[in-house]
């Protein structure tokens, strides 16, 4: 394997090393996008000591930003096991070199200067990383190579010259510090959630081919996965941006799914109404064939009894809404038509709401009865391109005719249609309209990605009134949803700033 080595393999040198007084130095990075800096960096590094390794981060743990690392770990290993000034190469399956540090006291740990800003911030992985060298007696040494980003070489690569220029363009507007502080602020607000839950069931199945006497496709069943959808994907989503969040949902007297559900509600949401109705929880069941790179869904069955909810719990919702809707900074409503907002509890939330969000969603289950013209004093309107058409009985305008069209006919103040691919097309009244691109045409799977959109964008609107921020930080979120399979996982705070701030270093 040449350079490439184990653990193992370099613990065993480096006591033969201590024992022959030779200096061992450690390097360690991403290492993504090798530049001329690096080079100058590895340089200074091996005139440390005697010998120089260098560790990088295993793909799984690069949180860069879509389609990073640009190269694999293998191809990253390869490369730098070919330059001269390197003794030995070294895979590490961990977010942070701490670890390896403590085992391989290598005599000098050595970063790049472009890390001098994260020294004193403490439990940082660098401020981790320096104190673990410096407990046995190692050496912490920055070098001082002309400073280059990898981040922003590959996003001046891989990114289109269009959203180049809208990430530019919101950054003269707003800087990096201060849109990462307006994401922290959504910490501060008071948020309720209501609508519609959902069951989303994925079934595995490997098509077999065509029955020889049925005119259907047989398939071989492997697996089912149950997730917490509707409006338990939201709440999974912005409880990690936020401790100040309630919400308001209904679900069928299934004993075993409730349970399910409530097992589903993060920890630190403390006050939250579940009603239980006399029907089934709406559980939507898709079989789905799954392959190295997408989920392909192949059809649907429907498990649900949307008639609107019964008086008596109408009734509790409403009581509720009247006597609490005004301590809420913000209210986000889900409707995906499955009954819970009636006509006299979307009347309450529209009068009482200090701020109101509304995402009202078309499906195959509510037959396109569910338009979002039935909401009409919301301070922001979200939905997807198809559902606005059909709200402006248009299907044949184009995509940037939409939101005025929409605007007029709700009297809206904010608006923002999801268009797939094409990023999203926004606008706020006596405003143009502003069209931000997507951050990636590759999806594995598009479930959930508009809900991620909206109940990321709805609180940096509200916190900035700026419709160009909420669009750029919603495009984001649904980017990254639309790489993970069903709601395997939840965009948390932590993935989200990661992938932010990878974009934020783009130049033009």
């Amino acid at each position: 394997m040449g350079k490439i080595k184990s653990l193992n393999y370099l613990l065993n040198f480096s006591k033969k090393a201590k024992k022959l007084k030779k200096k061992l130095v450690l390097c360690h990075g991403n290492f993504d996008l090798i530049h001329f800096g690096h080079l100058n960096h590895f340089k200074k590094a091996k005139k440390l000591g005697d010998y120089l390794v260098v560790s990088i981060t295993s793909d799984k743990f690069i949180k860069k930003g879509l389609d990073r690392p640009f190269f694999k770990q293998r191809q990253r290993l390869e490369f730098l096991s070919h330059l001269s000034m390197i003794d030995f190469v070294y895979l590490d399956d961990n977010t942070t070199a701490k670890n390896l540090i403590s085992k391989l006291k290598p005599d000098f740990y050595v970063k790049g200067n472009d890390y001098k800003k994260f020294l004193n911030k403490k439990n940082t992985n660098l401020f981790l990383e320096k104190k673990e060298v410096e407990k046995y007696g190692g050496k912490f040494f920055l070098t001082n190579e002309e400073s280059f980003s990898s981040s922003n070489l590959i996003n001046q690569n891989i990114l289109s010259n269009n959203l180049r220029n809208k990430i530019q363009n919101i950054k003269k507007k707003f800087s990096h510090e201060k849109i990462l502080s307006v994401i922290e602020n959504i910490s501060k607000l008071k948020i309720l959630i209501i609508g519609d839950t959902i069951l989303d069931q994925y079934n595995f199945v490997a098509p077999l081919g065509k029955p020889s006497k049925e005119n259907i496709i047989a398939t071989l069943y492997d697996k089912k996965q149950l997730f917490a959808g509707g409006i338990f994907s939201s709440i999974d989503t912005i409880s990690s941006f936020c401790n100040n969040v309630d919400f308001i949902t209904t679900v069928g007297n299934d004993k075993l799914y409730f349970n399910y559900l409530v097992k589903k509600i993060p920890k630190n949401i403390k006050k939250y109404l579940i009603y239980k109705t006399e029907s089934v929880t709406t559980r939507k069941i898709r079989y789905v064939e799954k392959n190295q790179f997408k989920i392909k869904k192949l059809f649907e069955v429907y498990r649900m009894k949307d008639d609107p909810i019964n008086k008596k719990i109408e009734y509790k919702i409403d009581n509720y809404l009247k006597k609490n809707l005004r301590k809420y900074d913000i209210v986000l409503v889900h409707d995906y038509g499955h009954g819970l907002l009636t006509k006299k509890i979307i009347d309450t939330i529209q009068s009482k709401s200090k701020y109101l969000c509304v995402n009202a969603q078309l499906n195959a289950g509510n037959k396109g009865y569910n338009l979002i013209t039935k909401y009409q004093k919301a301070k922001y309107y979200c939905l997807d391109i198809d559902e606005a058409r059909m709200a402006v009985h248009d299907k044949n305008c184009i995509d940037k005719e939409v939101p005025n069209l929409l605007m007029e006919k709700l009297n809206a103040i904010n608006l923002a249609v999801t268009t797939g691919s094409n990023g999203s097309i926004s606008k706020s009244k006596n405003k143009p309209i502003f069209h931000m691109p997507s951050f990636s045409n590759v999806a594995v799977d598009t479930m959930g990605a508009g809900d991620a959109y909206y109940i990321l964008s709805s609180p940096i609107l509200y916190l900035t009134n700026s419709i160009e921020l909420a669009s750029f930080v919603g495009n984001l979120a649904g980017s990254l949803k639309i790489r993970i399979p069903g709601h395997q996982r939840r965009i948390d705070k932590k993935f989200f700033l990661e992938n932010l701030n990878s974009y934020l270093k783009t130049e033009k």
